[in-house]
C-alpha cells in the first residue's frame, strides 16, 4: 500500500518548466510597453539585434547582460527565478 501511495504522488507532481532568455526578453519588454527600437536605443544596439535575441536566433553578449537587466527593470535574482520557475 505504501508503494502505491508514493507512486500515485509522483504522478501528481507538477512538471518543472523553464522560461528561455528570448521569452523573458520579449515578455518583459511588452510588460514595460517598450518597442524593440526603444530597447535597442537604450542598449546601443539595432532593432534587428533585439529581434534576433527575442526570436532565439542569437544570444546577447555577456557584457550586455547587466544593461539588458537594467533596461528591463530586472534584478539578477529575478532573472534567476524566471529561468527556474515552477510550472502551474
Amino acid at each position: 500500500l505504501l508503494k502505491r501511495f508514493q507512486k500515485h504522488n509522483k504522478e501528481k507532481k507538477m512538471p518543472v518548466t523553464y522560461w528561455t532568455i528570448p521569452e523573458i526578453l520579449k515578455k518583459r519588454r511588452r510588460i514595460l510597453r517598450y518597442t524593440q527600437h526603444e530597447v535597442g536605443e537604450m542598449l546601443g544596439v539595432s532593432r534587428a539585434a533585439i529581434s534576433q535575441w527575442e526570436n532565439g536566433f542569437r544570444n546577447p553578449a555577456a557584457h550586455n547582460l547587466y544593461d539588458i537587466l537594467t533596461c528591463l527593470e530586472l534584478s539578477p535574482q529575478e532573472l534567476k527565478c524566471m529561468l527556474r520557475r515552477l510550472g502551474k
